[in-house]
């Protein structure tokens, strides 16, 4: 694909990264607003006095010319957490998303703070649907500020089966399961 074509798709899509990927969807690369940035622009010589010795290199005319190689990629099924905290730890905006190495999207940041933005009243709706298809109506749900805490799992497994239920619920942050009262 042409370099134009991937600075224009970055610019009216409003996204930071475009996946480069092969003819059977791989992901063999990435361009980033970074990588467009790289490129280096053509200095204005009424900025300064002094004039510019290095000639500019020759603009890319294809997208392998500034991709990144092998970005790194996360899997349909991973955990939202662990997507974030690479985010966090490496500073990428978005990860290309892929389902037996083919691409089939990309989440990016704004993405997981969407689903961090769900109002209470939606996750505990939520989570009590969850909790009771997990077989479980008795269990007590009280949500504050995305904190679910669930009381009434009786034995570790009861607990592990009520983290598992709501951890999977958009805007859930946290899940706290108080000990039975004696």
């Amino acid at each position: 694909a042409s370099f134009e074509s991937a600075i224009a798709l970055l610019v009216e899509a409003k996204i930071s990264s475009v996946p480069v990927v092969d003819t059977d969807r791989r992901v063999v690369g990435i361009v980033t607003e970074a990588d467009v940035l790289r490129v280096g622009l053509q200095p204005d010589s009424r900025a300064t006095l002094i004039p510019r010795s290095a000639p500019a290199a020759p603009w890319p005319g294809a997208v392998d010319e500034v991709m990144t190689a092998g970005p790194h990629t996360v899997r349909l099924t991973s955990d939202v957490a662990d997507v974030a905290a690479l985010m966090g730890e490496h500073g990428w905006k978005s990860l290309p998303v892929v389902d037996q190495d083919a691409l089939v999207g990309v989440v990016s940041r704004s993405d997981i703070l969407r689903t961090l933005h769900t109002s209470d009243e939606e996750v505990l709706r939520l989570v009590i649907s969850a909790v009771t298809e997990a077989g479980h109506p008795e269990w007590s749900v009280a949500v504050a500020l995305g904190l679910v805490s669930i009381s009434g799992p009786r034995d570790a497994r009861e607990e592990q089966l009520a983290t598992s239920a709501a951890s999977s619920i958009a805007g859930v942050r946290r899940v706290v399961t108080p000990p039975p009262a004696s």
